[in-house]
């Protein structure tokens, strides 16, 4: 799963490292794997219904977007601060 994410990713955004690509595309594919999961989980107990799988769905976008929202330091400024040894 997330090497198809990342071989859609690298067609349609070509701005970005193979290395972000990748680690976007896994940690989308981790949380669908969640999802299925999560879901597998609930019918196997009886509690599988359209408006719980709906709450699980938005929960997983919200984590992601939070996620996406997140900046990571560009390794190619010069102005970051050195790390302390």
């Amino acid at each position: 799963m997330s090497v198809v994410g990342l071989i859609v990713r690298m067609l349609f955004v070509r701005q970005e490292s193979i290395i972000r690509h990748a680690g976007t595309a896994l940690r989308q594919a981790m949380l669908f794997s969640v999802l299925v999961i999560a879901a597998l989980i609930l019918k196997s107990q009886g509690l599988f219904n359209w408006w719980l799988t709906l709450i699980l769905i938005v929960a997983l976008a919200l984590l992601e977007f939070f996620l996406l929202s997140i900046k990571r330091p560009d390794p190619n400024n010069p102005n970051l601060p050195e790390c302390p040894e």
